[in-house]
């Protein structure tokens, strides 16, 4: 009895065994593919086998004869590229692929965002959402975000052809508010505000073409006015305080300052915006009566026109032939000048040993300084102001340059 059933046993498990292995290998997913092509390969060439053989397998167009079988591959050709297009090049599925806020998410070269005008989200060729917001035929139009590759935002506001134009804010990488107001072709362009990295305001006015252009206010870092006047290309235009009172002089920078005074001759340093000034009406020394009479800039740049020149040889280019060159002793203010620009570590090259007393904190009495000390010049006259630049030495790099009336 046990014999007969392992007998049984066997036979069945060998029939079951060659069932198995025959519906493996007709789900195997190699012969299933092998079968597809082959059942491809067939319809195909059995499609375009063209040739006609009578007269029936014709349409008839007009005057033309039409071969049924050429007109249906290609009914089929041009399916299978239409196909092809909206599944591949337009991604179609892009459509109906939505996220939990309800927006269709496309691929930044996505062909089917030629045709939206709606509320999108655009995935960039790395993968991460980059914009979200409106489109119209295949451009960020209206208002939109764009988010880094870390997904911080760097933009909101409004577009125009994929690029920021009208009002919007632009953000530091660490989400802080950079600039707000105004864009142009993704330049400030028009009013707005500029902001420190600490949230403070560093500047609210006019832009032309990403720089500050026009009236504005410059800030400190606890949101206090220190200059309001005229900006051109970044830079503030200097030769605005000419000829000005002390108290209108006063009504445009409210920074911090240092007076520094020196047998009745009175220079101011407005610390905050890196000037100073000197008065006409010295005898008075600080007060109403007195008038700018030369402004001393103590940076190694001077903007003109549209360029920030460097060194001698582009003022050269820009200005013409100096007016004068050569070696003079170094006046009052020019000492006070490369004191402050030494206490910033600037290099000068020179130390003018300048001594004196503190009577207020503002308030500085200098007793002297060395008189003995030479410094190069450089001075151009353009129009009705004379400019003057000083280095350490012939064609030396300038480090400060003063500016007065020419008259």
């Amino acid at each position: 009895m046990n014999e007969l059933l392992k007998v049984l046993f066997s036979t069945l498990k060998a029939k079951i065994i060659s069932v198995w292995t025959k519906l493996k290998y007709w789900t195997n997913t190699s012969f299933l593919r092998s079968r597809f092509v082959s059942w491809i390969r067939k319809a195909f060439s059995n499609i375009f086998n063209i040739k006609p053989r009578n007269k029936d397998d014709y349409f008839s167009v007009s005057r033309w004869l039409i071969g049924k079988r050429f007109a249906f591959a290609l009914v089929i050709v041009i399916g299978v590229l239409s196909l092809y297009f909206l599944v591949v090049v337009a991604d179609i599925g892009q459509y109906i692929r939505k996220k939990s806020d309800g927006y269709p998410v496309y691929k930044y070269n996505s062909v089917a965002l030629r045709f939206k005008d709606a509320n999108v989200k655009i995935k960039a060729k790395g993968g991460y959402i980059a914009y979200k917001g409106a489109v119209k035929k295949g451009y960020a139009e209206g208002l939109g975000e764009l988010y880094s590759e870390d997904g911080n935002l760097v933009y909101s506001g409004n577009f125009s052809k994929s690029k920021f134009n009208g009002n919007g804010t632009l953000y530091y990488p660490t989400g802080e508010t950079k600039y707000q107001g105004e864009f142009k072709d993704n330049m400030f362009e028009g009013t707005g505000t500029l902001y420190k990295r600490n949230g403070s305001k560093d500047y609210k006015g006019s832009f032309v073409a990403d720089k500050k252009e026009g009236e504005g206010t410059l800030y400190d870092d606890g949101d206090n006015q220190t200059f309001v006047g005229t900006f051109h290309s970044d830079n503030i235009v200097y030769d605005q305080f000419l000829g000005k009172s002390t108290q209108e002089v006063g009504q445009m920078y409210m920074g911090n300052v240092k007076i520094y005074t020196f047998n009745g001759n009175s220079v101011v340093n407005m610390k905050n915006i890196d000037a100073m000034y000197v008065l006409t009406d010295q005898s008075q020394s600080i007060d109403e009566a007195g008038k700018v009479d030369q402004v001393y800039v103590l940076k190694n740049t001077f903007c003109y026109g549209q360029n920030t020149l460097t060194d001698i040889k582009q003022v050269e280019e820009a200005l013409g032939n100096p007016s004068f060159e050569g070696n003079s002793y170094i006046t009052f203010p020019e000492a006070c000048g490369i004191e402050t620009l030494i206490k910033n570590e600037a290099e000068v090259g020179i130390d003018v040993n300048l001594q004196g007393t503190s009577t207020f904190d503002e308030v500085f009495e200098v007793t002297s300084y060395d008189t003995d000390k030479e410094i190069y010049m450089y001075s151009f006259r353009v129009d009705e102001v004379t400019y003057t630049f000083f280095t350490r030495m012939k064609a030396g790099p300038f480090f400060m340059y003063m500016i007065e009336s020419a008259d």
